[in-house]
């Protein structure tokens, strides 16, 4: 797109098109913050049986679900959850591992 398109194209917006497009990028730019950070139990808790990383007080990191319905994070241990964090989106793309096809163990 060139600079002169990107300009039309802003102009169907109106004459506060620069506003509003500053406040889609804010909008933006919070809601890949919010998917990146720490976010404490007193805070808020995720949504029912979300899997989320969580941080518990021992300082051990693992995945998790909330449990609404029991009112706490499930996982294999008895956890003491500080703080959680969303997954990560999976790859939109199959990844190759480069060492299994030359015969050489990765792992």
């Amino acid at each position: 797109m060139t600079r002169e398109e990107a300009i039309r194209l802003l102009g169907f917006l109106g004459e506060n098109w620069h506003g509003l497009y500053l406040q889609a990028l804010d909008m933006a730019i919070t809601a890949l913050m919010e998917q990146h950070r720490w976010i404490s139990v007193e805070e808020r808790l995720p949504n029912d049986n979300e899997k989320v990383i969580v941080y518990t007080r021992s300082g051990k990191m693992c995945v998790a679900r909330w449990s609404a319905r029991q009112d706490k994070f499930v996982s294999s241990g008895n956890l003491t959850v500080t703080h959680w964090m969303l997954l990560p989106n999976k790859p939109k793309t199959e990844v190759r591992c480069e060492f299994a096809e030359n015969g050489v163990d990765g792992g």
